[in-house]
């Protein structure tokens, strides 16, 4: 006599409203996608703000490491640029785990 068996069903809670409530799979995915998406806007808008207080105090266009003039390309590509080339390298190369 053979048995089948079902896959096991696992079921993930969300904390809404103040209540943990069942959620599938599929729902937490969209929901951490969507808080994800929420993180990088607000973390563009941050960048925005902040060039914005760079051009009132007069140091826009400078790099926020060695005072050195931003290239017009890059900051026509990335208006809230912060950093130069060389030093956006070396921060990206320490947030990464590489020294710098």
């Amino acid at each position: 006599m053979s048995t089948i068996t079902t896959p096991a069903v696992h079921e993930h809670k969300l904390f809404i409203g103040g209540a943990w409530e069942p959620s599938s799979t599929g729902e937490t995915f969209e929901r951490e996608k969507d808080f994800s998406i929420l993180e990088q806007i607000e973390a563009e808008l941050a960048d925005v703000d902040r060039a914005l207080h760079r051009l009132d105090d007069g140091s826009y266009g400078r790099c926020d490491a060695c005072r050195q003039p931003i290239d017009d390309n890059r900051l026509e590509a990335m208006p809230a640029a912060r950093f130069c080339y060389m030093h956006q390298a070396q921060a990206e190369s320490r947030a990464n785990g590489y020294g710098g």
